[in-house]
């Protein structure tokens, strides 16, 4: 048994391989915002936190 309700019909049609989910992620990245920052503002304050450790 699944712990949910999809069939296999519906895994396979949400399924990817690697490189495409690799291009719908970083398609989509530019339009995700969490808690007010966006992808762009977290690569931005991760560079700053490696820089301000060293």
């Amino acid at each position: 048994m699944r712990p949910s309700e999809r069939d296999d019909d519906w895994l396979d049609a949400h399924r990817f391989d690697l490189d495409t989910a690799l291009m719908l992620a970083k398609e989509a990245a530019p339009k995700v915002t969490v808690n007010g920052f966006t992808v762009a503002d977290a690569l931005r304050m991760a560079q700053q936190r490696k820089e301000t450790a060293r």
